[in-house]
């Protein structure tokens, strides 16, 4: 669930949400009203992981990155955080499969 507060905005909009690592979620026909809290559910497991780069697109440049830092630990000084798309201190298998399962993709991706 994403809260979103725009002061001052009063309409429908369209929305792009776009996490750290993954693509883009546009939610269409958005109603704001000033100073009021809109609540827009997104659910996070229908976003896309593999971005590395933020470029809103899942492609070989996120790959190349992903396999310069495989097997690192975030104690390794060539650790890269934006690939190890799972959190969990470690580029594994899991980052891999993220970033193969995804690669292709381009945001941002209708929601509505």
């Amino acid at each position: 669930m994403i809260d979103v507060i725009v002061p001052g905005l009063d309409g429908v909009y369209d929305l792009v949400v776009k996490p750290s690592g993954a693509l883009s979620h546009e939610v269409s026909a958005v109603s704001l009203r000033p100073n009021a809290i809109r609540a827009v559910s997104l659910d996070k497991d229908r976003f896309r992981d593999g971005d590395a780069d933020g470029n809103d697109r899942i492609d070989a440049v996120d790959l190349a990155r992903l396999r310069a830092a495989y097997g690192r630990t975030s104690s390794d000084p060539l650790f890269d955080p934006a690939v190890d798309f799972d959190r969990d201190g470690e580029v594994t298998v899991l980052d891999f499969s993220a970033v193969v399962r995804n690669l292709g993709y381009a945001g941002p991706i209708p929601v509505n």
